[in-house]
């Protein structure tokens, strides 16, 4: 490099001058392009945060939305805090709960916990080349983070429900083989029953709210049909500061049920002031009728209100209840096919809505 530089000093000086406008331009034209990258970078930004409070504006008009606000949120300002923190989440947090669910997601852990430090199936090869397979897993703190994001952070998870992919899970009977049997069942199924589903809207079809107040709570089941059949559910629970008599509360028959315009099905209970705050938990589980794999039309015609009532009568002691439900999935094709959620795909962070 120094040789060159003396050779260059050895040119006469008109030469020398000649090449510093040459150099100059040169130097114009670097800066120019630098300063139109910062600009057309500033301008993606710009666009991106501008699509992202529109989609944001849209989703939160969206009618079960407003309708788990307002259970979780008596007060107006309350809830107004809450969505602005929710809005305020940085988008980096998809990469963070993208690598929480590459080691503890629900398959892997399950069984098979000592392949959480090697990434699992789904933390290895499965989704691409994972740099960090050798990483030693905090398990307990990924957990803790993940419960955060069910818990905390729901209404957030249901604005990006479309960046999430579920897998097949069976539900098995853990006492009908050894654990490696079991494990290596569920990873075949997971990968050969039925192909991930990737939910490519935040919006649903349809929703249901159940309502049940025992002596100690208040508690409530949302019910959600997305776009492509899986059905999603969130807990809500109160904790009730003044217990009530059995007496004073007022049943309605099992067999009856209120059918709003947003197809709740609600129990009528005295009305109980309650000071506790709801506690809010996304199940990570979903489930999926067979019938809806070959048959999207199905799902805009399924019928929500009773496969609620399928799922509290299951829960109640007696053949006719149970029957009910066998006959509802019948009707679909069978018993539906659990799925949970195992993988981010976060590269089209900013998409229309």
């Amino acid at each position: 490099m120094n040789k060159i530089y003396k050779k260059i000093l050895m040119f006469s000086s008109l030469l020398s001058t000649s090449l510093l406008p040459i150099l100059a331009i040169s130097c114009t034209n670097s800066q120019n392009n630098t300063k139109d990258e910062n600009q057309l970078k500033t301008i993606f930004i710009t666009d991106n945060n501008t699509q992202k409070e529109q989609n944001w504006n849209i989703f939160l008009n969206y009618e079960h939305v407003n309708a788990l606000l307002n259970l979780v949120f008596k007060n107006e300002a309350d809830k107004k805090e809450y969505i602005q923190k929710q809005k305020n989440i940085p988008d980096d947090y998809l990469e963070l709960i993208k690598n929480y669910l590459f080691y503890i997601n629900n398959i892997v852990i399950m069984y098979r916990p000592e392949s959480i430090s090697k990434g699992g199936i789904f933390g290895g090869g499965l989704f691409g080349n994972n740099k960090n397979s050798k990483k030693v897993v905090a398990v307990s703190e990924f957990k803790n983070k993940l419960e955060e994001l069910y818990k905390q952070n729901w209404l957030w998870f249901l604005f990006n429900i479309d960046k999430f992919v579920f897998s097949y899970n069976e539900d098995i009977d853990q006492f009908s083989g050894s654990i490696d049997l079991l494990t290596q069942d569920t990873q075949k199924n997971s990968l050969e029953n039925s192909p991930f589903i990737t939910l490519n809207t935040n919006q649903i079809e349809k929703y249901s709210i159940y309502e049940d107040k025992n002596d100690d709570s208040l508690n409530y089941i949302v019910y959600l049909l997305t776009k492509q059949g899986l059905i999603l559910n969130i807990q809500l629970t109160q904790e009730l500061d003044n217990p009530i008599d059995e007496e004073d509360e007022e049943y309605e028959d099992e067999d009856e049920t209120n059918d709003t315009d947003s197809q709740n099905v609600q129990s009528k209970t005295k009305d109980n002031p309650v000071q506790n705050p709801i506690e809010v938990e996304i199940s990570p589980f979903a489930e999926i009728y067979p019938s809806f794999f070959e048959n999207q039309s199905l799902i805009k015609d399924f019928d929500l209100l009773n496969y609620v009532r399928a799922q509290i009568f299951s829960k109640n002691i007696g053949s006719s209840k149970k029957a009910f439900k066998i006959h509802f999935d019948d009707k679909y094709g069978g018993s539906p096919k659990r799925f949970t959620l195992v993988y981010v795909n976060n590269e089209n962070t900013y998409k229309e809505a």
